[in-house]
């Protein structure tokens, strides 16, 4: 498969895609629920000002990237907190750096023949390298193994979350949060 086929190249514009919104669903979760609980606000007084049922406050706050862009806005409304989606032009699917280039060569060589490597990396300002590693075995004509490691921020980076931006708030200027911890996951899949 060459690096230039189009079903590849868009399973990983979604499935990067995807992992992004989940990472900033989390996050916005997280600083949301501590901005309410800070607050002593309920979820069902969050709901009723902006007329939603509690259940989406609570899916909000678990991280569902599902919820609309329109609640999250409504929702830090009612704190007067800012609500801002990002875009950030500099990202890209090229490799950063000489250590990053490294890497991928280790890594190739490290696996042999055989597996296919992913590799993704993180947005400006926050440091992350996830690699994927895949090999499929196939038994006979219909039965088929494929064999998955994952490994999510491999060398385990502080990645800082925002500053409280809520001049009112006591830990105004202070970074409360920090994303995740080196995450490694291992899978078995078998098809007939």
């Amino acid at each position: 498969m060459s690096q230039s086929d189009p079903a590849r190249i868009l399973r990983l514009v979604i499935s990067q895609g995807d992992r992004e919104l989940r990472r900033t669903a989390f996050r916005f979760a997280e600083d949301f629920r501590e901005l309410r609980l800070r607050a002593g606000v309920p979820q069902r007084a969050i709901a009723a000002a902006i007329g939603v049922d509690r259940s989406v406050i609570t899916r909000l706050e678990r991280g569902d990237p599902g919820v609309s862009p329109t609640v999250r806005a409504r929702a830090c409304a009612v704190f007067g907190a800012d609500f801002r989606m990002q875009l950030y032009r500099e990202r890209s699917a090229l490799i950063y750096d000489a250590g990053h280039a490294r890497l991928v060569n280790r890594l190739i060589a490290f696996v042999g023949r055989g597996w296919r490597t992913e590799l993704e990396l993180a947005l400006p300002g926050r440091r992350s390298v996830d690699v994927s590693l895949v090999r499929a075995f196939q038994i006979g004509a219909v039965h088929r193994i494929e064999a998955r490691v994952e490994a999510f921020n491999v060398f385990n980076w502080n990645n800082w979350g925002n500053p409280v931006s809520q001049i009112t708030n006591a830990n105004f200027g202070r970074i409360l949060t920090v994303g995740d911890p080196r995450i490694m996951q291992f899978a078995l899949k078998y098809s007939f």
